[in-house]
């Protein structure tokens, strides 16, 4: 199957979005590549690049960006409720 090796954003997006649907399926990968036209090892690879982003989040190895223009009032944090 040709495909094309480019993730844009809107792939990407559609990407998770299918990981979520075919979340138990045994042939999620297969099923994603043959949807998004992609191959297989696409698909897998393309998998394992989320999973090591996760983790490098979740280990606080990724700087939050600084939003300076969008800070919330209090320096970033909610607003307590009265």
């Amino acid at each position: 199957m040709a495909s094309s090796s480019e993730w844009t954003w809107r792939k990407t997006k559609l990407f998770e979005t299918l990981l979520v649907t075919y979340e138990k399926d045994p042939q999620r990968f297969q099923k994603i590549a043959n949807i998004m036209g992609k191959t297989k090892e696409e698909v897998e690879i393309h998998y394992q690049k989320l999973v090591d982003d996760v983790k490098a989040i979740e280990a606080d190895e990724v700087p939050l960006p600084n939003y300076k223009d969008n800070a919330a009032p209090g320096g970033g944090q909610d607003e307590k409720k009265k």
